[in-house]
């Protein structure tokens, strides 16, 4: 027998839950004792002569006290309907709510994207470029969004540069005082002298620049 089932009856722990409930529906549990005493009171020898003298009193007393339970009941009844259908529309407004969320997620996170494009097409960037967009939460910078033309740089290999490293964090220092970072005349990414040059002058390691570049 499995006791940790919670499903199962368990006298300590259902007996507040008794209580509760028989605070809640006092008139149904009056009207229930009162139809489960009554016939065991019959029985009594003493108390048949009175029953018997009285009985249509007694009659339409139990018939009366039957009609307000089954009244009580109804009342009960229609209560879980309510809070069984207030709970179905709960559910259903927190699904809707949910898918809400995923698409307005979706659409959040197609804006870097889109405004990366604009910002492409406004620079004239050519097949052979691409742009990100990185976020800096104090520690390192995160990228949120990149695109170019080229099938091949549209996708992020790195997700993330410590604040020392890359040229990303050369241009996060404001170095010279500028609000940029400008390298050219850089060897091919195919000659093992870009990797030795760039990882120098960024403190990359050359396995990592090879992993930006696509080259294992």
């Amino acid at each position: 027998m499995d006791f940790n089932d919670e499903s199962k009856f368990n006298l300590i722990k259902d007996f507040p839950l008794w209580i509760k409930s028989i605070r809640e529906n006092k008139l149904s549990f009056i009207c229930k004792l009162a139809l489960f005493i009554f016939p065991i009171i019959v029985t009594r020898y003493s108390f048949v002569e009175y029953f018997n003298e009285n009985f249509w009193i007694f009659f339409f007393l139990l018939i009366f006290i039957y009609f307000i339970n089954e009244i009580s009941e109804i009342k009960e009844v229609k209560e879980k309907e309510n809070l069984k259908k207030n709970l179905e529309m709960k559910n259903k407004e927190i699904k809707e709510l949910e898918l809400s969320i995923e698409y307005l997620g979706q659409s959040l996170a197609g804006l870097p994207k889109d405004f990366l494009r604009q910002v492409s097409n406004y620079l004239r960037l050519s097949n052979s470029d691409r742009i990100s967009l990185y976020v800096f939460n104090e520690t390192k910078f995160q990228i949120i969004g990149r695109y170019s033309e080229n099938p091949l740089y549209d996708f992020c290999n790195r997700e993330e540069y410590p604040r020392n490293e890359g040229y990303i964090a050369k241009c996060f220092e404001n170095n010279d005082g500028k609000p940029y970072f400008y390298k050219n005349n850089l060897p091919k990414n195919t000659q093992k002298k870009y990797f030795d040059t760039v990882s120098k002058e960024t403190g990359m390691s050359v396995e990592s620049l090879k992993k930006t570049f696509h080259e294992e």
